[in-house]
């Protein structure tokens, strides 16, 4: 079972912009903070360890993002904890993807490990999962 964790800010600067954070990560898993991402950045924090069968509660949780947010936007998807990724995590980040194109928006991977990456690359998923720099 997942534990999640959700983390709401908001500040006042030309308006009103939100940091939200939300972390989705097996129990005893350190919880991954944001790191310098503009203050209205959505950020949807993924554990080391994400299957197929975790996309329906990722999904809502990023339905809920962007929701939040009040416009379709991007979702940065920390995966900085899977440092051993594999075809499930591939097909869990697409379908996650998918969710997100579903209501107008999208994912960006942010803390991609050089094996995610590599692996992107190698099954041409690489466009459909872009990594942030």
């Amino acid at each position: 079972m997942l534990n999640v964790a959700t983390r709401f800010q908001t500040g006042f600067r030309a308006g009103i912009l939100k940091t939200i954070v939300l972390s989705v990560r097996p129990p005893g898993f350190a919880s991954l903070e944001p790191r310098g991402d503009p203050v209205d950045a959505l950020v949807l924090v993924v554990g080391a360890s994400v299957r197929p069968a975790d996309v329906p509660l990722l999904a809502d949780r990023l339905g809920a993002l962007l929701r939040e947010s009040g416009d379709a936007g991007e979702v940065l998807c920390d995966v900085a904890a899977i440092t051993e990724p594999d075809g499930a995590t591939l097909d869990a980040l697409a379908r996650l993807q998918l969710a997100a194109q579903r209501l107008d928006g999208r994912i960006k991977l942010r803390g991609a490990h050089r094996r995610l990456r590599g692996l992107l690359i190698l099954t041409g998923l690489s466009e459909v999962l872009p990594v942030a720099e």
